[in-house]
């Protein structure tokens, strides 16, 4: 059953790629990578070590259409995290399957193993609308429907992720500023909650003429753990 759904959403998405794609506009791939003091994901601290971020990614033509895989990995630590995405955009609404997986270090999960009760993948639905232009007002809702997102009954709590975020420029940097919140008992929370509240900027930094460095910084407070964390993080 879960198999034809998840076949069904990829035919629904080719023909929507179809339909919305820019004859004049070229696919490309492009390879990026991150590294950040530390791995905070909604108000969550995911590994406290510095950590390397590669992306791998195609876009279709317009940028309609990008699939990709995204990891995080520990320096230092045992940490080794793999994602696959895949995201359609369509004018302001942008909707994304997500599928996690992390490694562990005591008993290797296998990356293939999709069973309901041995799997180490969690599978999120991702949509995210932007305002406008003029009011760049950033809605997500991001709800897992699949995979290790299990109560201790082994109910399936389709954990929710809510975000409001607002983003503007300053001179030569990008601020945005958030408030995350889960709806209902989820692994983020007990019950409804305010998570992930904050801010953060980014800005390129130049080293010479013809070379800069993005860099970026944020500080978020997580209410239900009582939690502050602050990321720095620079992006090749």
């Amino acid at each position: 059953m879960f198999i034809n759904t998840l076949k069904l959403i990829a035919i629904c998405m080719v023909l929507l790629i179809k339909m919305t794609f820019s004859s004049q506009a070229q696919s490309s791939f492009h390879i990026e990578a991150d590294v950040v003091s530390n791995y905070v994901w909604r108000g969550q601290m995911i590994n406290s070590n510095l950590n390397i971020q590669p992306t791998l990614a195609y876009t279709s033509p317009g940028e309609v259409f990008t699939l990709g895989a995204w990891g995080s990995y520990g320096v230092g630590s045992y940490y080794s995290e793999i994602n696959l995405f895949a995201s359609l955009s369509l004018g302001p609404v942008t909707l994304s399957l997500v599928d996690y997986f992390v490694d562990s270090p005591i008993e290797s999960p296998g990356f293939f193993d999709y069973k309901k009760q041995s799997t180490a993948h969690a599978l999120e639905v991702i949509g995210e609308w932007e305002v406008s232009e003029n009011f760049p007002l950033l809605l997500t809702w991001g709800t897992f429907i699949f995979g290790d997102d299990l109560n201790a009954n082994e109910e399936r709590m389709f954990s929710s992720y809510l975000e409001t975020a607002y983003g503007f420029e300053l001179e030569t940097t990008t601020f945005h500023v958030f408030m995350g919140v889960t709806p209902w008992e989820s692994f983020y929370a007990e019950s409804f909650n305010p998570i992930n509240i904050g801010f953060g900027a980014e800005k390129s930094i130049a080293i010479n003429g013809h070379f800069s460095i993005p860099v970026s910084a944020s500080l978020s407070y997580n209410p239900y753990e009582d939690r502050v964390f602050m990321v720095l993080g620079i992006s090749f």
